[in-house]
Order: structure tokens, then sequence, then C-alpha cells
């Protein structure tokens, strides 16, 4: 388990990237399309409100940096 910022909202969240089942974003749905997206904002893990934030929202929106 690691502690880690999210870069989009500055949350300090677990990541349980030794466990991807146990992760705060194993749950949180999310399309290729919306994975690029992130990928391509953010250089870490978000935290599950983030992404539910980005799963919610049309899919020419993100979050801004």
């Amino acid at each position: 388990m690691l502690k880690k910022t999210c870069p989009a909202c500055q949350t300090t969240f677990e990541c349980h990237v030794d466990n991807i089942f146990q992760c705060q974003c194993y749950d949180v749905p999310l399309n290729a399309y919306q994975k690029e997206q992130i990928e391509r904002q953010y250089n870490d893990c978000l935290c599950a409100s983030c992404l539910n934030n980005i799963n919610k929202q049309p899919l020419t929106k993100l979050p801004k940096q």
C-alpha cells in the first residue's frame, strides 16, 4: 500500500498497487477513452472521487490539472 496525493484535487489516498482488488480505483468503471485522457493529463493515480467525477462527465471534458 502506498500513500499518494491525487494530482487533480490534492487529496491523500491509499493506493494498493500490490493488490488491485483492494485499491480504491478498482470499482470505478472507466472506458478506454477516459483512461487515455487521464493518462495524457496526469502522471499518477487519481483518487476515487476524481475518477467517479470523470466517469460522470461528458467524454470531451476532464478536470483541469
